[in-house]
């Protein structure tokens, strides 16, 4: 049985959801969206903490923008893994949360065992945006880019309509950029998800814009996992990573050849061999 705690910090009411046994995985993000990516045998093979960031709550007000900082993300974080009674564990990010995993075991490495990063591109700037663009008009189908043509005036609309869920909207309508299936309707996967939008905006379109992964890599000797999807147009392509990985210590790269943005759940049963095989090493 899963179990379900909340922890307040500062006004945000954190909640996160904690199933399976084993080696401790603390997934950063929604602890509504996140149990549904991962596969039953994912969630019964490890001690899996599914925790909200402050993106992913009720805001307790109109709150100042400092309250966004990367840094205060961080201690949430590691609030959570206290709370949890975790010592040490393996934090995994996907897609933005991934830079959240990173920062957080460069900043905490007495507690991180390794770190997984999945969907991610080096950063979030105009350059790894435009990379991405490129990137869909090379290798998209001409059906896929007529999916991605479809879907759009139905995006406007419900981005004027609803801006407070802009989010939600965009991953759901930009599906032929998101899924290896360009037809996937992923709405489901998002049911009782809150949206902090002033969060997103200062985080994702400021602070991921800018961000320098490679800080602290010279002293950083963590394993980390790399997982892409060879269809993943949301971010910078799998080739904007040769300039970076040789910066890591020790870092295994995958590139999951029928995935999107989320290989955990388009290609469940190689996400959890390619990942178990690599906590087994890092757990030598």
């Amino acid at each position: 049985m899963a179990e379900t705690k909340i922890v307040n910090s500062n006004g945000f009411q954190l909640r996160y959801i904690r199933e399976g046994t084993g080696i401790s995985v603390l997934v950063i993000g929604s602890s509504h969206y996140y149990p549904r990516i991962f596969s039953d045998t994912f969630r019964k093979n490890y001690d899996c903490i599914f925790m909200d960031h402050r993106g992913f709550v009720v805001s307790p007000g109109n709150v100042n923008i400092s309250e966004f900082e990367l840094n205060k993300l961080l201690e949430d974080i590691e609030l959570i893994r206290k709370d949890s009674g975790v010592d040490k564990a393996i934090i995994l990010g996907h897609s933005g949360h991934s830079y959240l995993a990173l920062e957080y075991a460069k900043k905490y490495p007495q507690h991180v065992l390794g770190v997984a990063m999945i969907g991610c591109g080096p950063d979030q700037s105009d350059a790894s945006h435009q990379a991405a663009e490129e990137y869909f008009q090379k290798l998209a189908s001409e059906e896929r880019k007529k999916a991605l043509a479809d879907n759009m005036p139905a995006m406007k609309e419900e981005l004027r309509d609803h801006p407070e869920k802009a989010l939600i909207t965009m991953l759901v309508r930009l599906a032929a950029k998101s899924w290896y299936n360009y037809e996937f309707e992923s709405t489901f996967l998002w049911k009782d998800v809150v949206v902090n939008m002033d969060l997103f905006n200062h985080v994702w379109g400021g602070i991921f814009k800018t961000i320098d992964i490679t800080e602290g890599l010279e002293t950083f000797d963590k394993p980390v996992f790399l997982g892409l999807g060879k269809y993943d147009f949301i971010v910078a392509p799998p080739s904007s990573w040769n300039l970076i990985i040789p910066k890591f210590k020790n870092i295994e790269m995958h590139i999951f050849e029928k995935s999107g943005h989320t290989p955990p759940y388009e290609e469940p049963m190689l996400f959890d061999q390619l990942f178990g095989n690599w906590v087994t090493k890092v757990l030598k």
